[in-house]
C-alpha cells in the first residue's frame, strides 16, 4: 500500500496560509472580492465556502471589508469638506484649476450622521459598534445610496 500525502492546500479547499493573508490584505485595501480571489489564487466559490465554514476567516473578511469602507468613508468626508481640484481648459490646454464641492454629498453625510446620533440618543443602550458588526457594509452603503438617489433624483 502506497502512502499518499495530501498537500495542506488540498486539505483546506485550495487555501494556504499565504493565500488567506493575500486575500484578506486585498480585501482590506479594496473590498473587491474578485481581486482578492485572484491575489489568493482561489475562486469566488472557494472564498464563500471558507467564509461559511471558518469563523476565524469570516471575522477576518468582515474586519478587512469594514476597514476598506472606513477608508472610503474618510475619503468621501475629505472630498465633501475640502473639495476636489478640477482642471480648467482653454484652447484645449489646461490653464488652471477650480476647487469643486459636492454640497449634496456633504448634506447626505450630515443627514446620515445626524440620524445615527439621534438613534443613539433615543436608545442609549444601542451600541453602534455592535450594529456595525451585524450589518454587511456593502448592504449598508447600497441602502444609503438608494436613499440618497431617491432624495436627489436630479443629481447624476
Amino acid at each position: 500500500m502506497t502512502n499518499v500525502t495530501r498537500s495542506s492546500a488540498a486539505d483546506t479547499g485550495g487555501w494556504t496560509k499565504i493565500g488567506r493573508e493575500r486575500f484578506l490584505s486585498e480585501m482590506r485595501a479594496n473590498a473587491n472580492l474578485s481581486r482578492a480571489c485572484d491575489r489568493a489564487g482561489v475562486t469566488r466559490q472557494q472564498a464563500f465556502e471558507l467564509r461559511n465554514t471558518d469563523p476565524e476567516f469570516l471575522a477576518g473578511w468582515d474586519d478587512a471589508e469594514a476597514g476598506a469602507f472606513d477608508d472610503l468613508e474618510e475619503e468621501v468626508l475629505r472630498r465633501a469638506r475640502d473639495g476636489v481640484n478640477k482642471p480648467v481648459y482653454f484652447g484645449g490646454k489646461v490653464c488652471g484649476s477650480v476647487r469643486s464641492y459636492n454640497d449634496a454629498l456633504a448634506l447626505e453625510i450630515l443627514k446620515l450622521r445626524r440620524e445615527r446620533l439621534n438613534a443613539r440618543r433615543d436608545d442609549p443602550s444601542a451600541s453602534s459598534e455592535d450594529d456595525t458588526e451585524r450589518v454587511n457594509p456593502i448592504e449598508l452603503i447600497e441602502e444609503r445610496l438608494r436613499r440618497f438617489e431617491a432624495a436627489h433624483p436630479s443629481i447624476e
